[in-house]
């Protein structure tokens, strides 16, 4: 995440997050960094309906695809404040699904991803839910970004929940240790 805190101060752009079952713990983690101050723009944990709906969420998405839905998650990532928005959604009890929304600017990419750990801390260690939505935000902001960061196009040739990402382009290898 310091790579990314990195490239955001350089770009001059801000980064929101509207999350609800991580409960501010993406906030937390993005904010415990330093020099997060000079791009973090606002979180906000919109745990009920209700909270999403007067974030700007269209109440129209959440009745149609659900509260826990891919398109809840873009939706938040849309109505957040900054050039990067993140919108998580979704349910971390085990087994469970979360939706993890990333935009950049204008351009939104989303996931679902399963909770496979029975850890109950929503910052917990291993593979909790919390570890894999941070690691799915990490990697889809890089390679968004790739073209722009590296100036030649990349790949992830290697991806691991443990935090270690190898992106290699036609020149070198990069490694990310998140």
């Amino acid at each position: 995440m310091e790579e990314i805190i990195k490239i955001l101060k350089k770009r001059k752009w801000t980064i929101g997050v509207m999350e609800s079952c991580t409960g501010g713990a993406v906030t937390n983690w993005i904010t415990n960094i330093p020099g997060a101050s000079d791009v973090f723009k606002c979180g906000l944990v919109t745990y009920s309906d209700e909270a999403k709906i007067k974030a700007g969420v269209d109440e129209k998405i959440i009745k149609k695809f659900g509260v826990y839905s891919m398109e809840t998650a873009e939706e938040m990532a849309k109505k957040i404040e900054g050039e990067v928005g993140v919108g998580v959604t979704g349910n971390l009890n085990f087994p469970g699904e979360v939706f993890v929304a990333v935009r950049i600017n204008k351009k939104v990419e989303s996931i679902k991803l399963k909770v496979e750990s029975k850890n109950e801390d929503k910052i917990g260690g291993g593979e909790s839910g919390v570890d894999i939505v941070k690691f799915f935000i990490v990697i889809n902001f890089l390679c968004s970004c790739r073209d722009a960061i590296y100036g030649v196009s990349t790949t992830i040739i290697q991806s691991h929940v443990d935090g270690i990402v190898v992106i290699k382009n036609n020149q070198s290898k990069f490694i990310f240790i998140i």
